[in-house]
């Protein structure tokens, strides 16, 4: 598993306006799973780990890098989110909204399908890993 979505160009651009950019060091939580979903980060350096959480044999988690959104599917679907994100190596983000979110798709509509398609992916991702663990399945099934 890989981790993250990699955006086009011209998302990730519109999504930097539409953002603060903030720092946070090796071991930081951005999010954890469970917790209601505030808005999206963008990694512009550094990696973070996605870990659904599993008790597992074996270790479903993930490692994002520069390029890479986290937080999507639980942002979209003012929903909660499925995994914890934790930096691994120090990080520079691009934190956008709930808020600022939905401006930007008000502003750029033709971002919702590009969006709506990183978010099928995710969840296919998702549902992978949850298939690898039926502790995972029963977690993620409250989504």
């Amino acid at each position: 598993m890989t981790g993250g979505t990699v955006i086009p160009s011209d998302l990730r651009i519109a999504l930097q306006r539409h953002s603060t950019v903030i720092w946070r060091p090796k071991s930081a939580i951005l999010f954890r799973r469970g917790e209601k979903a505030s808005g999206i980060y963008m990694i512009l350096q550094g990696t973070v780990t996605l870990d659904f959480g599993a008790e597992t044999s074996r270790t479903l988690t993930s490692c994002c890098e520069s390029g890479a959104l986290l937080g999507l599917p639980g942002t979209l679907t003012k929903g909660v989110h499925t995994m914890t994100a934790t930096v691994a190596q120090d990080a520079e983000l691009a934190f956008c909204s709930s808020h600022e979110l939905e401006s930007l798709l008000r502003e750029r509509p033709s971002f919702c399908g590009i969006l709506q398609t990183i978010l099928w992916e995710r969840m296919a991702e998702t549902q992978t890993a949850n298939k690898a663990s039926p502790h995972a399945a029963q977690s993620a099934s409250s989504d």
